[in-house]
């Protein structure tokens, strides 16, 4: 039963449970109800588990601390912030005592929607009752600053997360260089992966690639040279995502050959090219001047025939780089829908713009709201 939990098997333990509960004393029914809800929180299904939470209560079953984390899981793993604040509340205000566990699920819920305020009122409110953060608490704080794209504040308490005595591991400056990139600051970006590769916070891709990518959003690219290069000297072996990054780079620049390269050294490399590949390849063909439109065609063939199905986005740069005629022609040979894909990318773009709405309200807010993160360094 427990098997099933931990992999997120909501109706295999369902059944198991209702199989078992008549045959178990009934002071071993909240350990399977726990259990219920554990495969409950592990499938991020928040409705499942407050159903089974009422279960428990209307049993006259006490919940205890497992259960309070596990309701606050699920709600995080469901990306709603919301219930998580509610369930942390709801432990708050009863006789169960709150670990940093609960806290830490809340502010990385927080984190994850890129919600500054909630992650810092959190992690604020586990000091006043006298809990001390740990790494991941204070990283996933830091990594909310970073998804708001509020270097300042992330540098802050990456600061104060030092200043009372923790070591900031990859992950923590992973988020630091994460919120560079956004801000579209690559200097910085550097400096802060120069910080992690000094104090030995074992260095991987992840913040390589992002050191790339605010190059890249600075419109800088022949910055993204050096880090690419360091990567060999630490031994840090590429993945699909920083070739993919240092395609955008040609792309941005028209540089189709420059990026073609970088697919046929992917390639070599035994990695798979995206979606996201090709369509980057197809742009660059787009901004050279002259246009490659055989080379785009060549690459848009090589795309299907490796089994990558074209989304309505890749669609749109494909038809801005060889044009409508030659688009309809390739859609029929390849039994490819341009309608059901054209609403596709319509959604998306729609969505995007909303993302990108919501960022600016995020940085916004966090900048008049910034005087709220002192706590920590007090």
């Amino acid at each position: 039963m427990n098997r099933r939990a931990e992999a997120g098997d909501v109706k295999g333990t369902e059944g198991m449970y209702e199989e078992l509960k008549d045959k178990v004393p009934h002071k071993m029914r909240r350990m399977f109800l726990n259990t219920v809800i554990k495969a409950c929180s592990k499938a991020g299904d928040l409705q499942r588990a407050e159903s089974w939470r009422s279960e428990m209560e209307a049993a006259g079953i006490t919940p205890n601390l497992k259960n309070y984390g596990k309701m606050i899981e699920a709600a995080a793993k469901a990306g709603d912030l919301a219930g998580a604040e509610k369930w942390l509340e709801v432990q708050r205000e009863s006789d169960v005592p709150v670990d940093l566990t609960s806290y830490a699920a809340v502010i990385d819920a927080s984190a994850k929607s890129g919600n500054i305020q909630s992650a810092q009122k959190w992690l604020t409110k586990a000091l006043d009752v006298g809990l001390i953060p740990n790494i991941i608490a204070c990283t996933a704080v830091v990594d909310a600053c970073a998804k708001a794209g509020d270097l300042q504040s992330a540098v802050e308490w990456l600061a104060k997360t030092i200043d009372r005595g923790l070591t900031p591991n990859i992950l923590t400056y992973t988020s630091v260089i994460n919120a560079c990139a956004k801000a579209g600051d690559p200097e910085s970006a550097q400096k802060w992966l120069a910080n992690a590769i000094e104090v030995r916070a074992a260095p991987d891709v992840v913040p390589f690639t992002s050191v790339l990518d605010a190059c890249v959003k600075a419109g800088k690219y022949k910055m993204a040279d050096q880090p690419f290069a360091d990567m060999s000297h630490f031994g840090v072996r590429p993945n699909i995502i920083t070739f993919s990054t240092l395609m955008s780079a040609c792309a941005k620049q028209g540089a189709w050959a420059a990026a073609c390269q970088l697919l046929d050294r992917s390639i070599e490399a035994k990695l798979r090219p995206t979606l996201l590949s090709y369509t980057t390849l197809i742009n660059a063909c787009g901004r050279a001047k002259p246009k490659q439109v055989d080379v785009a065609e060549n690459l848009f063939l090589q795309m299907m025939s490796s089994g990558i199905e074209p989304d309505g986005i890749a669609l749109r740069t494909f038809e801005k780089t060889v044009g409508e005629p030659a688009l309809r022609r390739l859609s029929q040979d390849l039994g490819i829908n341009r309608t059901v894909l054209a609403e596709d990318a319509n959604i998306r773009y729609r969505e995007l713009r909303q993302r990108r709405d919501h960022t600016f309200l995020d940085r916004r807010s966090a900048q008049l709201d910034r005087g709220t993160s002192n706590q920590l360094g007090e």
